[in-house]
């Protein structure tokens, strides 16, 4: 249990249109959300939440919604990525494709790119071992390895988060959008490309800033960016005494 002082709060962003389970905000209309919080076994509730979603405008929008308001394509929305679910993937590349321009390709975009950000490991069993096999190693099983791909990621994740980032910031939300932004400066970290995560972290306050958040995000923003731009600095700092230490050798 977090305690509060007074004057504190707590920022969090809840995804209200999808979950675990599938879409609960799928069909068009006008819905209302509340948020509840019980104390003491007293319900506190929020003010109003008012979300519209509108009709498809063309056949094509009504066609491929049926593809889109599946169980499976909100679960790789919900955790944002799988390698596995191939079919859904193969929609939200669709979407994609076909509405490149509109709010909902930073989020099909963002789900398609975040799995090639780590590597995976999956266990595959050729078809032909039957169900007779009591091990994977005597059905001739192996473990299949993918490793991040940061091409990849920087493509798209420029297109995602870095393109009109105000704009962005508004589709996600302020914070989303600092929770995908430091995220992907952490992977950059991981990469060993400080300048680039710094720069990233540099981009996000700018946003941020401008906006009028609360001091609270600023600062976040900035501790991580100070540590990027030390550990830039360092890095930066021993590449130079290699390099003069290769030079006197010669």
């Amino acid at each position: 249990m977090q305690v509060l002082a007074p004057g504190e709060a707590i920022y969090r962003s809840i995804p209200v249109g999808i979950g675990i389970n599938g879409w609960d905000l799928s069909e068009p209309g006008h819905y209302i959300v509340k948020a509840g919080m019980e104390i003491e076994d007293q319900m506190y509730l929020s003010n109003d939440l008012m979300i519209r979603i509108a009709p498809p405008v063309s056949y094509e929008q009504e066609y491929l919604a049926q593809d889109y308001f599946t169980e499976e394509v909100a679960r790789i929305l919900y955790f944002e990525g799988s390698r596995y679910l191939q079919r859904a993937n193969d929609t939200l590349q669709e979407v994609t494709s076909k509405f490149s321009t509109q709010n909902v390709a930073r989020y099909t975009r963002l789900a398609l790119t975040k799995p090639h950000m780590k590597s995976y490991k999956k266990l595959v069993i050729p078809p032909e071992a039957g169900g007779q096999a009591t091990s994977a190693a005597e059905a001739g099983g192996w473990v299949d390895e993918t490793k991040p791909n940061p091409d990849l990621v920087r493509k798209e994740m420029a297109k995602v988060l870095l393109k009109d980032q105000q704009e962005a910031a508004t589709t996600f939300g302020h914070l989303t959008y600092e929770q995908k932004m430091v995220e992907y400066g952490e992977f950059l970290s991981e990469q060993g490309d400080m300048k680039e995560a710094t720069e990233v972290l540099s981009t996000l306050h700018k946003t941020m800033s401008k906006d009028k958040v609360v001091d609270s995000a600023i600062d976040r923003i900035e501790r991580i960016m100070n540590v990027y731009e030390k550990k830039a600095t360092t890095t930066k700092t021993t590449r130079r005494t290699r390099r003069n230490k290769k030079e006197t050798v010669k």
